[in-house]
């Protein structure tokens, strides 16, 4: 969407956009997984509420810790969602919980021993790491 409002576009202007093609299906597919995707994505996109940390953006997620912890609600979209959190000192080993109630449990999202997330450089001399959550919980990133 445009800054403001445009009534002309005049010869010479330069128009920028982005645009998502996703194909589902085959030939013959109907218009249910396409719509249910829409929905998802574009009606109700994915969106952060930070309770620690901050957030860099909203889809695809970026968050950056804030004392090696960031904490979260993650809304909209569907399926798990991957999320990225930059901003920790070392690339030690991450945990992440899921708040159940009132009160933080650990999550065990591993087959052999760290392997359900990656890890990278941020770019700002410090470590990242790239998760899949489900929306429509809180969770807690940290060491």
């Amino acid at each position: 969407m445009p800054a403001e409002q445009v009534g002309e576009v005049k010869a010479g202007s330069k128009v920028e956009y982005v645009v998502e093609n996703f194909v589902f299906g085959d030939v013959n597919s109907d218009y249910s997984i396409p719509a249910r995707e829409r929905e998802a994505f574009a009606l109700n996109p994915p969106k952060i509420e930070m309770l620690a940390g901050q957030k860099l953006a909203d889809f695809p997620t970026v968050l950056r810790a804030s004392g090696a912890k960031a904490e979260f609600t993650l809304t909209g979209g569907t399926n798990k969602l991957a999320v990225r959190v930059d901003g920790f000192p070392t690339a030690d080993p991450i945990k992440l919980h899921q708040k159940v109630g009132d009160e933080y449990r650990p999550l065990a999202e591993g087959v052999h021993g760290n392997d359900w997330y990656q890890c990278h450089e941020d770019g700002r001399g410090g470590y990242g790491f790239i998760f899949l959550v489900e929306p429509g919980k809180t969770y807690a990133v940290g060491r």
